[in-house]
């Protein structure tokens, strides 16, 4: 066994007890262990858990015929077993696997500097295509994508219905997609 189990004794024979009946029923307390999960790691976890849960009451435990004792061993360890998972699960909830390139971009948070140029580029390539959209046109898409308006707000700014708002923004971005795909020389049709 993996724990110390003296400080949780109180008389001297209980200790004795506890070894004899792990003994007698540790075969049976990881079978139900095992029942709700197959990592041996967890079923060990579960088991020795239980353990402490029994050593807390030696005393109702000592009273007991064998099948009924039986039957709270099997239930401490299911009760356990349960706990267990429960607190696993809200562990993985909780927790995200970092891999190999996550921590890379914990450790250098800053983006690197080919790629703050290329986000500068883009940025300047937008702003200009921007500018260069009608005013009712550029108006639409800074409300829309810079102010966060919504359709209807639009649509009352705009006089029309929220329905002929999605399709003036849709020919908006077709319009700035266009001028974009000038700028860098593509004349290809399909969308972005």
């Amino acid at each position: 066994m993996a724990f110390p189990l003296q400080p949780f004794f109180r008389p001297s024979g209980d200790r004795e007890f506890i070894l004899s009946l792990y003994n007698e029923y540790a075969r049976l307390m990881y079978f139900t262990a095992r029942r709700y999960t197959a990592k041996a790691d967890l079923q060990n976890d579960i088991v020795q858990e239980s353990l402490l849960r029994l050593i807390r009451n030696t005393s109702t435990l000592r009273g007991l015929d064998p099948p009924a004792l039986s039957t709270y061993i099997v239930t401490t360890v299911k009760n356990v077993s349960i706990d267990t998972l429960r607190k696993e699960k809200r562990i993985r909830e909780h927790t995200v696997e970092l891999d190999d390139e996550s921590v890379r971009e914990l450790a250098s948070p800053e983006p690197a500097p080919d790629e703050l140029m290329a986000a500068l580029e883009d940025r300047g390539r937008l702003t200009a295509a921007l500018a260069s959209l009608p005013e009712d046109e550029r108006l639409l898409l800074e409300q829309k994508y810079f102010l966060g308006s919504s359709d209807r707000e639009l649509a009352r700014f705009f006089r029309c219905k929220p329905g002929s708002i999605r399709m003036k923004l849709t020919r908006a971005r077709r319009h700035m997609l266009r001028i974009l795909r000038e700028d860098r020389g593509d004349e290809s049709d399909d969308e972005a």
